[in-house]
């Protein structure tokens, strides 16, 4: 051993030295200054180093301020894949700045580009330069103007930046920051972006907002992540990430309890097992065995705070963080989120959505494997307060929308909650499977009263159909809006729209759905019979009340969320809904409106209260109910108006 120590040693000296020496020389001459060097050179023929000077403040508050505390990786692009990994390994870093015998920008090798040519088969000796002139590669030159910034920019332009783009891709999470000229001063993560907003002091109100949320909130639920065992290979872990555009995978020995979970697979792992030269059929709870890995520090409660979520991971210097509850694991909180979520957040309080691209990227949307159960969805449904859940195919294609009718409709026929989503969907039952979703489908480029309007459309057919399916021009699932989104969107907009003007002079009784044709049942009926009541009056609410319908006698509604909550716990059908009722010891009052309250004051109720429908009273007891959908059809109806009048006055001139 002591003869091939000799051997490698001299390798390394005559290979690597030169370059490698030539840093180290140079820090050592300027011991003080060693932290500010921002070039890691590996087989550079032209040095690309650039000085900056000391940092304005302490805390940096402009991306020019960041970059000179953070170490940019470059490597040359004549460097192997093996020699970019090592780099990256040995610095803590998840991309690296390639550059050409010139010294010019060459493109960005990220941990991503390696997992994928892991994947392929592509050998480690494969020269950088060659593999950024594929298709695979993710930031070669022609890409990199999609995410760069310049040092002036603020941290939270570079947020919004990576904000907008994550979701096409969901690698993405990197900013170039180039300067006046072109040339490269250093790369940004995601990790880094929320290190530098989280540190800030005082911090910047947007993410004072978001330090109030919760892990629960920002984090991807588990139905939406790759779930493979212990038994399955690399082969098969990197092609699920890849498939579903996800950068970590959860590898459990079966169930997804505290104790059966083996660990979290991301990136970075397959950085190391790419340069072991790992073969792709090793079982990867082998290989995490091997590692002796714990998962365990890494893990927070679901009800931690965003910032101690954030602290967590920058004091680990991870980009993934497993998300507990009593009931095992619920999902993964990456530096990825946070940033989308602070982009969220800057949004909301800048500006007012117009489109539905503004609005699509302020709200969550629920997505779920077509294997997981009917009882998986409805447990995300309720705990992100949604409508709704996308449901996607293990190669990551769109195969319907889950709804709370769906689930009302399973509860209805005795389905069982463990019945695979992707076998409903193939039931003539099902609300929007994937043979349905063009008729419900918009751009992002649509106004929000446009789709308003072809919401009321819909809602016309039936009261159940309040949901629409955003998708790009590809046809690729971008989010899922229910009416309530619109309803909030439209009147929180400011200025506000004419229509919406219009129609805040409006009262309540105006656009109610009078008691007249709402289902009322007693409290002696049945779960079952309510529910029948609801699918035969195409209504998403049933009035539950003894002895007529005053004040005092009305004992609740029951809608759609209602019926999902006992779905989820077993309730009987045959139990008496008085007494389901009663022992939730629910009270509607605080869901109440006047009639005579103008329609603006009502959806800033809902909107509030995160609730569909509101109950109406007057001096003679319940007088009807109003719903999101009504305030959206509404709203429709005010936009056909304008648009017949701007028609008339048209035809006059």
């Amino acid at each position: 051993w002591l003869k091939c120590l000799c051997v490698f040693c001299c390798f390394w000296v005559f290979a690597f030295a030169p370059s490698v020496m030539e840093h180290e020389a140079t820090a050592a001459k300027r011991p003080h200054e060693a932290t500010e060097e921002v070039a890691v050179l590996v087989g550079a023929a032209t040095p690309l180093r650039r000085r900056l000077g000391a940092c304005a403040c302490d805390a940096p508050r402009l991306v020019g301020d960041l970059v000179c505390r953070r170490r940019t990786v470059v490597c040359a692009d004549v460097c192997t894949l093996a020699d970019a990994a090592d780099l990256l390994i040995l610095h803590g870093r998840s991309s690296a700045a390639v550059v050409g015998r010139d010294g010019a920008l060459a493109g960005i090798l990220t941990e991503n580009d390696i997992a994928r040519a892991y994947l392929m088969g592509v050998a480690p000796t494969f020269r950088v330069s060659v593999w950024l002139g594929r298709d695979s590669a993710r930031l070669p030159m022609n890409a990199l103007s999609a995410c760069t910034v310049g040092p002036s920019s603020t941290l939270i332009e570079a947020a919004l930046l990576m904000w907008a783009q994550a979701p096409s891709d969901a690698s993405f999470r990197h900013i170039i920051v180039r300067d006046e000229v072109g040339d490269l001063v250093g790369i940004l993560s995601s990790l880094d972006l929320a290190r530098a907003l989280c540190s800030a002091s005082p911090p910047e109100e947007q993410v004072q907002r978001l330090a109030r949320s919760t892990a629960a909130v920002v984090m991807k639920p588990r139905a939406s992540l790759p779930m493979l065992s212990s038994s399955a290979t690399w082969q098969d872990v990197l092609a699920q990430m890849s498939s579903m555009r996800q950068n970590c995978a959860l590898v459990s020995d079966g169930g997804l309890g505290v104790t059966s979970l083996l660990g979290v697979i991301t990136p970075r792992d397959a950085l190391r097992a790419f340069v072991e030269r790992t073969p792709l059929n090793v079982q990867v709870g082998l290989w995490l065995r091997g590692l002796r890995s714990d998962w365990e520090p890494r893990a927070i409660e679901c009800d931690e705070s965003v910032q101690e979520c954030a602290t967590k991971m920058l004091d680990r210097a991870v980009h993934h963080m497993v998300v507990v509850s009593p009931s095992g694991v619920v999902g993964v909180v990456s530096s990825t989120d946070l940033v989308q979520a602070l982009g969220s957040t800057v949004l909301l309080v800048d500006n007012r959505p117009r489109t539905v691209g503004d609005l699509v990227c302020r709200r969550a949307t629920v997505m779920c494997i077509d294997t997981s159960t009917l009882a998986d969805a409805v447990d995300l449904i309720l705990l992100h307060d949604r409508s709704a859940a996308a449901i996607i195919g293990c190669d990551g294609t769109l195969m319907g929308a889950l709804t709370e009718n769906d689930i009302v409709q399973a509860y209805l026929t005795g389905a069982s909650p463990n019945c695979a989503i992707g076998d409903w969907l193939r039931n003539d039952a099902a609300r929007l499977p994937k043979s349905l979703l063009g008729t419900c489908a918009v751009m992002p480029s649509c106004t929000l009263l446009e789709v308003a309007t072809m919401l009321r459309d819909h809602a016309l057919g039936g009261a159940s159909s309040r949901h629409l399916i955003v998708r790009d021009e590809a046809g690729g699932l971008i989010s899922v809006l229910s009416a309530l989104d619109l309803a909030r969107a439209l009147c929180s907009a400011c200025p506000l729209e004419e229509q919406v003007r219009r129609l805040g002079k409006s009262m309540v009784a105006d656009i109610m759905k009078p008691q007249g044709v709402l289902p009322i049942c007693s409290g002696s009926a049945t779960m079952s019979h309510v529910l029948k009541q609801m699918g035969t009056s195409h209504q998403n609410c049933v009035l539950v009340a003894n002895n007529g319908l005053g004040v005092s006698a009305l004992l609740g509604v029951v809608t759609p969320r209602d019926a999902l909550r006992a779905f989820v716990e077993h309730v009987p059908l045959s139990v008496r809904i008085g007494d389901w009722l009663h022992g939730l010891q629910s009270n509607w009052e605080p869901r109440s409106v006047e009639m005579d309250e103008p329609v603006q004051k009502c959806a800033a109720k809902m909107v509030q209260d995160a609730v569909h429908h509101l109950v109406v009273v007057s001096p003679n007891g319940i007088a009807g109910v109003l719903s999101s959908t009504d305030l959206v059809q509404a709203l429709g109806s005010a936009e056909l108006v304008q648009e017949e009048c701007s028609v008339d006055e048209n035809l006059v001139e």
